[in-house]
């Protein structure tokens, strides 16, 4: 289906390499109908991709179009490492707003390249691991809690 959504504008360094991005400026409050919702959000489960070096920073939208589900919305991924089934969780957002969606995207994209993460270790991820599955479940996962403590 063509699309007449312009892409989500994002303010991130140019050192990140764009690997997918179909994460249209639209948010599932819009009034728009539920069909082309549909198309352009709730089937994407892989709204876009960026790396920078081996880390990862992936959108998805998960849930359908359930909204009063807690667990449908977009989830923001950073990961370190080439495959998301062996690496290292760093940052786990789950929401229903595109502008905070937008927002963490912006934060964590910045926070990458100042280095921040180079010495931090995240939750690591095996898919071997007992409980791998159900890694996408949570709500929330930082190792950036206290950042922007950091910085005042």
């Amino acid at each position: 289906m063509f699309s007449i959504n312009k892409l989500q504008q994002l303010k991130i360094s140019q050192n990140w390499k764009i690997r997918r991005n179909v994460f249209f400026d639209i948010d599932p409050s819009d009034e728009l109908s539920e069909d082309y919702k549909f198309c352009n959000i709730y089937c994407q489960e892989d709204l876009l991709w960026m790396s920078y070096f081996d880390y990862n920073l992936v959108l998805g939208w998960y849930g359908a179009d359930d909204l009063d589900d807690e667990n449908t919305g977009f989830m923001l991924v950073l990961y370190r490492g080439e495959d998301w089934n062996n690496s290292e969780l760093l940052e786990l957002k789950r929401t229903k707003s595109k502008k905070d969606i937008v927002d963490k995207i912006e934060e964590i994209s910045e926070v990458v390249i100042s280095g921040f993460f180079d010495d931090k270790k995240g939750y690591e991820i095996s898919e071997n691991q007992a409980d791998y599955r159900y890694i996408g479940q949570h709500r929330n996962y930082s190792v950036m809690n206290n950042f922007n403590e950091l910085l005042k």
